[in-house]
């Protein structure tokens, strides 16, 4: 994917700049689709146990978060 970005805007954005912007993409989706989850689906729980919202692997993500994110 990275390759076919810089293909297909390499006449406007440098590539740092590319780079960036799948970095920080890739990083606000999966924090949205985190605390999406924990918003959204179950939140009484996470608001009694707040150090569980780090722990990804106990639960979910949810897709409208990521896509806020």
């Amino acid at each position: 994917m990275y390759l076919f970005l810089t293909k297909l805007i390499q006449h406007e954005f440098t590539d740092k700049q590319i780079s960036d912007g799948l970095f920080w993409g890739f990083l606000s989706g999966v924090l949205g689709g985190r605390l999406g989850y924990v918003l959204f689906y179950n939140f009484e729980y996470y608001i009694s146990h707040p150090l569980e919202i780090l722990m990804t692997w106990n639960g979910g993500m949810s897709i409208h978060g990521g896509m806020i994110g």
